[in-house]
């Protein structure tokens, strides 16, 4: 019983390499998914999946695992709020946030301020480009 495909290796290498997956190939793709090869990123919205930290334990790169699986939604909420913090006094503008978390795209990154608002940890001064986020909750102006 042959337990991968031709197509299954070429998932896994594309997936290696950081290459997207051919439409075609996607009955494999969830079929490694099924197995445990294949688990959902948690960043990338160019690369949806990566290889499992199984794989990457069984070949000693850990650390490469880590960097494609991307952070969690937290730490990356974290990321943003230490930004925040350190530049309270001048406040942090948007392209300075996007510096923070590259990996991510504005309307992620936009949704992860809300979150911060919404815990009354942040709150925006302006809403065009001179905006700026700066710690705590809205002051009443």
């Amino acid at each position: 019983m042959n337990l991968f495909s031709t197509i299954d290796f070429m998932v896994i290498d594309a997936l290696y390499e950081g290459r997207p997956i051919p439409g075609k190939f996607q009955t494999s793709l969830k079929r490694l998914v099924g197995m445990g090869i294949v688990e959902k990123s948690n960043s990338h919205k160019d690369h949806p999946y990566v290889l499992s930290r199984r794989l990457y334990s069984a070949v000693g790169e850990q650390g490469i695992y880590t960097r494609k699986k991307g952070l969690d939604r937290e730490t990356n909420k974290e990321l943003l709020l230490k930004h925040i913090r350190e530049n309270n006094r001048d406040g942090s503008r948007m392209e300075e946030l996007k510096q923070v978390l590259p990996a991510l795209g504005l309307n992620s990154i936009q949704s992860l301020l809300k979150d911060l608002a919404r815990e009354g940890l942040v709150h925006a001064r302006g809403r065009t480009k001179a905006g700026r986020w700066h710690e705590g909750p809205t002051k009443a102006e």
